[in-house]
Order: C-alpha cells, then sequence, then structure tokens
C-alpha cells in the first residue's frame, strides 16, 4: 500500500519529519480552483471541493468532489460543465496519501515533512508507468498567510534523472502546489493549458489574499452571437492600453475585459467605431474581451498584456 514511500525511506532518507505541527489537509471549506485554459479554444477551470468524510480501504479519507466548467469563447459561446472524478486522500502526521484507482492503493501525493535532500515519486506518476521520477527537496520554509504560518517546501521535479524543464515547485501546508497543477495529476497530463493554481480557501485562509470568493464562476448568457468579424482589438500583445475598433458605429453596445474565470474586470460602453482601454494596473496575462452590442449579442477574443 504504501511501499513507494517506505521504499524511499529505507533506500536512505532516514531523516525524521521536522514538521511536527503540520497544517489540517483539509479544514472546513478546503476549495481549490485551478485554471487549466487553452488560450487558443477557450477558458476553463477545474474545482475542488472538501465535501466530508468517507472511509476507503479501512481509512477514515476526505472526499473532494471535483467540477470542471468550460466556455468555449472562440466563436459559439458554450458552457460545459462535468463532475468527477473525485479525488480521495488522507493523511498522516506530515503525509497526504491518495486513493490510486487503478491500482487500488495509496500513494504518497504530499510529504510535508520532508528536509531538504529527501525525495518521493507521487502517485499519479505511479499510476500512470512513469520510471525514474520523482520529487526532490531542495529547501524548506514558512509562509504566513492570514495569520497563520504554514510550512513550505521547494522541490524540484526529476524525469529520468534529468531536471523538469519547469523550475522548482513551491508546496505549501494545506494548500499544495501554488504555482501548478498537481491535484493529483501532473501539468503533463493535460496538453496545452496554463495549468496554475487560481486560488485556495478554506475556513481561515485564502490563498492568494484576497476578498473575492474562492469559487467557479465562469458562465454564459443565452443572447444571440456577434460575428467576430465585425469588430477587433489592437495591439496584441499590449502594454497598458489597447484600442477596440468596430466595422460600423455602435449604440447601446458593452465591451468587457474579463479574467480567466469570467469575473468582469474593467466595462465601458461603445459608441462610436472606436473604444480605447485603460489596463495598466492588471497584471501580465491572457485576457478574455467580450462585446455586447445593442440587441444582446455577444462574442469574444483574447487580448495579451505583455
Amino acid at each position: 500500500m504504501m511501499k513507494h514511500f517506505f521504499t524511499l525511506v529505507a533506500a536512505g532518507f532516514f531523516l525524521l519529519p521536522q514538521n511536527t505541527h503540520a497544517q489540517s489537509w483539509c479544514p472546513p471549506g478546503a476549495t481549490w480552483i485551478y485554471n487549466t485554459s487553452d488560450p487558443m479554444l477557450g477558458v476553463s477551470f477545474e474545482g475542488f471541493n472538501y465535501v466530508g468524510d468517507t472511509v476507503l480501504d479501512g481509512f477514515v479519507s476526505e472526499h473532494i468532489a471535483r467540477t470542471g466548467v468550460m466556455t468555449v469563447i472562440w466563436g459559439i459561446d458554450t458552457l460545459i460543465i462535468s463532475h468527477g472524478p473525485d479525488v480521495v486522500t488522507r493523511t498522516e502526521p506530515d503525509i497526504v496519501y491518495y486513493w490510486l484507482p487503478m491500482s487500488q492503493e495509496w500513494d504518497t501525493l504530499h510529504w510535508f515533512g520532508a528536509v531538504p535532500g529527501d525525495k518521493w515519486t507521487p502517485g499519479w506518476e505511479q499510476e500512470y508507468g512513469t520510471s525514474d521520477t520523482y520529487l526532490l527537496v531542495t529547501d524548506t520554509g514558512t509562509m504566513e498567510l492570514d495569520g497563520s504560518v504554514l510550512c513550505t517546501l521547494t522541490v524540484q521535479g526529476v524525469n529520468e534523472g534529468q531536471p523538469d524543464p519547469m523550475g522548482e515547485l513551491l508546496l505549501v501546508e494545506r494548500i499544495g502546489y501554488v504555482g501548478g497543477y498537481f491535484f493529483p495529476f501532473p501539468p503533463t497530463m493535460i496538453i496545452e493549458c496554463t495549468c496554475t493554481l487560481a486560488c485556495y480557501s478554506d475556513d481561515e485562509i485564502r490563498y492568494p489574499p484576497s476578498s473575492s470568493p474562492c469559487e467557479l464562476t465562469l458562465g454564459v448568457t443565452e443572447a444571440g452571437v456577434l460575428d467576430t468579424d465585425n469588430w477587433s482589438a489592437f495591439p496584441v500583445p499590449f502594454r497598458d492600453r489597447f484600442t477596440v475598433q468596430a466595422t460600423y458605429p455602435q449604440q447601446g453596445s458593452t465591451i468587457s475585459l474579463l479574467d480567466m474565470t469570467g469575473r468582469e474586470l474593467l466595462s465601458a460602453p461603445f459608441r462610436g467605431t472606436m473604444l480605447e482601454l485603460d489596463a495598466s494596473g492588471l497584471p501580465a496575462g491572457i485576457y478574455p474581451l467580450r462585446f455586447v452590442d445593442g440587441d444582446g449579442r455577444l462574442s469574444h477574443r483574447k487580448v495579451i498584456k505583455e
């Protein structure tokens, strides 16, 4: 069952975990939202919510429900909602195990008590048949978040003896990997996606810090579709400002800049044939731009801030 973790220990990793005060893995309200978008196809997110305890293989375990949402925004808007497969985890001091459905056993997901030099092979690598692949701990530290002190690990992925080109990753108690999609599958299992943690929250903390709820907010309207040939946005990429241009004068139209969860960041009425928007306060990245005309028809393009 836990053979992979204990094999590593037997192979020479005898240092005892030092983080014996480990924070709870699944406190009430624990929610993870991952951005799994493909910028060329649309916006998609996956949400994981701790919904309660269950019993699996004789262990009291955490049942984490999985929901996916996707909007295809470079054409006809279509909202796709999927559910599952859910994730089941269980914890021991400083270690999170998760259930491998294919091999029907537990294996290590996160080892929060590891110290520099320790390594482990996550269960998803075991299940998908990858050989000589592991996570190597290179540094430890702490992070204070909303008054809670969380232990951190800096880990380097190693594939067949070579460092992963993705570089080092930060693993944080309660949260997991703050810069990647590791719950429980690696980025290589999702092709051409951003695969980043959009937010984590529970009843005490949120990462990254924000007063906004951590939830799947992606949605579409049932309005008609506006032909994207009737308008454009430039320059792409832009630095601080960009311009929206329509092929014919607009009356009662609206331009909105969204984040990758579908949340509105900027909005302005559009009259005439040209409108300049100031996005200097936003970080670099890819943003959906929504055009709604006076008849309620809509379409989207993407803009890229460098």
